[in-house]
Order: structure tokens, then sequence, then C-alpha cells
């Protein structure tokens, strides 16, 4: 499948000159996304890295300043990412910098929407606790969860702050690990993928103890009940 910027009448935009020659070069290696009605901000800072690859992105910065067929290049790359019901209204504008912006306008709501979300999620995440009888994979999903949901807002959390977070609110039996954690490694580079491995460990201890102790249990209760019958 082609990944050529398109005009406006569909076909592949290969243009001549450098900018053509630039987007035929490296159209294969930049991905052009699709906006939808809630995914402006992921969109954008997609298509501002795709039309920096193309070597298009002043169009957007400068508008007027840039040389036509580079700016038509921009454009049909942006008419490219946009639904069908904003093509036309998109492609007669004058520069590429103008849809640019009339595509910002036009999900400026989408704003506010994500300024809540983005304080729901960070809600969470402070009052995130473990439940009761919650497997470590469980809560390792719970966690990802929110952070993927942050991240994909543009409100990222450090690997150490997120692994920081985790170790406070570890069930009561595991506090002396998390201290051990905390005092012996790094936990500015550590990964949440790594704190999951190390937390899984203790739980595995944790149910083989538990077996043990229901074995031993077991015998007892049996031998109780053999010396009654003698």
């Amino acid at each position: 499948m082609s990944m050529l910027p398109q005009t406006p009448e569909g076909g592949d935009f290969s243009g001549g000159g450098a900018a053509g020659e630039r987007v035929i070069a490296t159209a294969g290696v930049v991905e052009l996304s699709v906006l939808t009605r809630t995914n402006y901000h992921e969109w954008s800072l997609v298509m501002q890295v795709s039309l920096e690859a193309l070597g298009l992105w002043d169009a957007v910065k400068s508008g007027d300043k840039v040389k036509r067929h580079e700016d038509r290049s921009t454009l049909a790359a942006i008419l490219r990412g946009v639904p069908t019901e904003l093509k036309a209204m998109l492609a007669v504008k004058v520069t590429a910098k103008e849809a640019w912006k009339a595509v910002k306008a036009m999900r400026v709501g989408e704003d506010r929407v994500k300024t809540a979300s983005v304080q729901r999620l960070t809600k969470d995440f402070e009052n995130l606790r473990w439940k009761d009888g919650e497997s470590v994979d469980d809560f390792a999903v719970r966690v990802n969860t929110l952070i993927g949901g942050l991240r994909e807002l543009g409100e990222g959390n450090k690997d150490g702050r997120v692994v920081r977070k985790v170790l406070r609110v570890v069930p009561r039996k595991w506090t002396q690990v998390a201290v051990s954690i905390e005092m012996l490694l790094d936990l500015d580079t550590m990964k949440m993928e790594e704190l999951v491995g190390r937390l899984r460990v203790v739980e595995d201890a944790d149910a083989e103890d538990a077996t043990e102790e229901e074995v031993a249990r077991l015998n007892l209760v049996e031998e109780r009940h053999d010396a009654r019958r003698l």
C-alpha cells in the first residue's frame, strides 16, 4: 500500500522538484495517521514527526515563506491524514499552515476533554491501592493501564516515580522487601517490568510457604484424629 501523500483528487502526490523527491524517498518510513474525534493530541504529534521526516514541517511553521510546491506537498500530507468530511474544506486553504490551524481550532474542545481525563487518571494513580488478594500481575495491569492512558494524553510519568508509588502501596507483609529494594537498588533507572518480576518472586515464595503451612496443618489434624481413635 502506497504511503505517499495524495492530492485532493486522490492520486499520489509525487510532484516535481526536491520536495516531491523527498516525499518519494522517505514516505515508506513515516506514518500518516488518521485524525478522529478523540485523538487530536496524538495525531498532531505523529503528523508533525511525519512532516519533519518528509522535510515539510517548515510549511506549517513558516506558512507563505516556503516554496509553493513544498506547501502543496505539506497540504497533501495533511489531507491524507484527516477524515473525508474535512478534506474539501481544508483543500481550499491558501496555505498548509492555515489548514493546520483550522484542524486545531476544530478540535479545541478536545483539550478540555483531555484536561479532564488527565485529572481523573492522575487522581486514580495517586489513590492507587493494592486490593485484598490481588496478584502482582493483576496489580501491574492496573498500573500500566493508568500510566498508558496518561502517556497517550501526553502526560507521561517517569518509571522511577511509578516504581516508588508501587513500593509505597505493596501489601503490609511485603513492606520489608519494599524497603530493601528502595535501599539497595537505583529506583531512578529501574523499569516497572523489573519491579514486577521481583515482586512476583516474593509472591511465589509466599505461595510456597502457605502451601507448606497448609500441609503441616493437615498433618497435625490427621495426627490428632488418629490419636483419638487409639
